[in-house]
């Protein structure tokens, strides 16, 4: 099953990324596929591996604007190709896959085992899952998929509610590859997921998950991928193969993420890439826009804000602790911070949203800078000692007493490397961090971002009611470099790339007790 089921996964990706492997014929239900996984799957991953339609002019458009990116799929066919030939494997992506792909495939899991790998180490494996491919011609898939299964023992055939199957009989597997053709679809995997896929089919499948269907609903025509994991079903499933030491320390790891399924989808129209996950909405205020981004640069190229910090921290803390950091070594950690800095984990409860900014198109426009919520004064002032000590201690730069606009106090550094010091100011329950000017000019809450083109632009690209939380745009960055005179051959040879992209944006949605977390990638034109 291992060499021949890969082989064939790979080769069947490869239709995702190829422009020109499609055809221009309309596609089909973006999840029909469901269907033959079983209701209680906890993994289930669906994706175009031979884009057709609208769906393929648009992943053809997006690679048509990159160097060379119409021959992608050409140069990724040769590698699997050459990795076949060197495996000694007799296939090729011309005569095994190509005169039998459908459009969509998908793969689930319905239960993992946790098994030793050696070295101390474990690895977790289906006990029992499938890879659902849509095939165009019954005949030459079975054909082929049996040519590969040959290479893993002699083949047996089997029946199951009247769908034909054959096994291939490896007698060092306990769990070997098993296969079908049938109605359209072929099943590849285990024996057992093979029966419970043809069960799922005629029977309960994940199409009764209304938490996955209403999410993919609400997703685009040209859905390119779709996924689907049940946590606390892979630790429900997994039972005795793990340790309670070892299911303790996931539980606390993953907290939040074991409470609903996580669903997935990446959508791709012509100039754009959108990707969402959704999960249990947790304690930290997701969905809510910081208030800290309007203070931002108007002409901020880059703005990132994570709202609640001090809360989101302690949150990833806390599982990255049960992942396996023991309660001595995060109280050892904690007193050296304190010890050293004078600021301990506890002060972060008061740190609220934390921004960061740049802007400018020249050195001489270049603005950059940060801001830090922080609701208690004692606390504010712990950090600013903080930062004040660790600058000292460095020894890269001078430390000096500043004053700044409304009040604000705090100290400048000195730094060799930069044309400015970087001023370090307090007020009110902010702290401004930034070189030069921009601290005191983001300290005044006057900076107008959200009304700038660029942030209107990803606001509208991730969607009504998704509070944005990151921006990046691409152009102003080349007519930084530009501007200095100093572009590189290095630098050269990545501008097509960079020229490619418009903006990358970020942020979360809020709905109910899920919250929805969405990446867009605009390219230009």
């Amino acid at each position: 099953m291992k060499r021949s089921l890969t082989t064939i996964a790979l080769g069947a990706a490869l239709g995702a990324a190829s422009a020109g492997c499609g055809s221009d014929e309309d596609g089909g239900d973006v999840s029909g596929l469901t269907k033959y996984a079983p209701a209680d799957s906890v993994l289930f991953v669906e994706g175009a591996v031979r884009p057709e339609g609208d769906l393929k002019d648009s992943i053809d458009s997006i690679l048509g604007r990159f160097p060379d990116g119409d021959q992608l799929g050409g140069r990724l066919i040769d590698e699997i190709d050459q990795s076949a030939r060197e495996d000694g494997t007799d296939f090729s992506w011309a005569n095994d896959i190509e005169p039998w792909l459908g459009q969509r495939a998908a793969f689930y899991a319905s239960g993992v085992e946790v098994k030793p790998s050696g070295a101390g180490e474990s690895e977790a494996e289906p006990t029992a899952g499938a890879l659902v491919v849509e095939v165009t011609d019954e005949g030459q898939a079975e054909e082929s998929i049996r040519k590969l299964a040959e290479s893993e023992g002699q083949l047996q055939e089997g029946s199951y509610e009247g769908v034909g199957y054959e096994v291939a009989q490896d007698p060092s597997s306990d769990d070997p590859l098993a296969f079908a053709v049938d109605d359209g679809i072929a099943l590849i995997g285990n024996e057992q997921g093979l029966r419970d896929s043809i069960d799922a089919s005629d029977g309960d499948n994940l199409s009764s998950q209304s938490d996955y269907t209403d999410f993919l609903d609400g997703a685009d025509s040209d859905l390119y991928a779709s996924l689907y994991v049940d946590g606390a079903g892979i630790l429900e499933s997994a039972g005795s193969s793990l340790d309670p030491q070892q299911r303790q320390s996931l539980e606390k790891a993953f907290g939040q993420y074991l409470e609903k399924p996580i669903l997935g989808a990446v959508e791709v129209s012509e100039d754009e890439v959108r990707v969402e996950f959704s999960g249990a909405a947790g304690e930290v205020n997701a969905g809510e826009a910081s208030t800290l981004l309007d203070a931002g640069f108007a002409d901020s190229w880059l703005a990132a804000a994570i709202p609640s910090f001090g809360e989101s921290f302690a949150s990833s803390f806390g599982q990255a602790s049960g992942a396996g950091l023991s309660e001595a070594e995060v109280n050892q950690f904690n007193a050296e911070l304190e010890s050293q800095l004078g600021f301990s984990l506890s002060d972060l409860e008061a740190v609220g949203d934390v921004a960061f900014f740049a802007s400018g198109t020249s050195l001489v426009s270049l603005e950059i800078g940060g801001l830090i919520q922080v609701s208690d004064a004692a606390v504010r002032d712990r950090l600013m000692a903080a930062i004040r000590s660790g600058a000292r201690g460095s020894g890269q730069g001078k430390v000096r007493p500043l004053s700044g606009s409304g009040g604000a106090q705090g100290f400048s550094i000195s730094v060799p490397d930069l044309p400015a010091p970087v001023n370090v100011l307090a007020s009110g329950e902010q702290i401004a961090i930034g070189i030069g000017p921009a601290t005191d000019f983001l300290l005044s809450g006057e900076g107008g971002l959200n009304g700038s083109q660029g942030f209107g632009d990803a606001t509208e690209a991730l969607g009504e009611g998704t509070a944005i939380n990151f921006l990046l745009e691409f152009a102003p960055i080349v007519e930084l470099v530009d501007s200095t005179g100093q572009a590189d051959s290095d630098f050269e040879q990545a501008r097509p790339y960079l020229e490619a992209f418009d903006l990358i944006a970020a942020g979360t949605e809020r709905d109910g007790d899920r919250a929805t977390s969405r990446f867009v990638v605009i390219f230009s034109d």
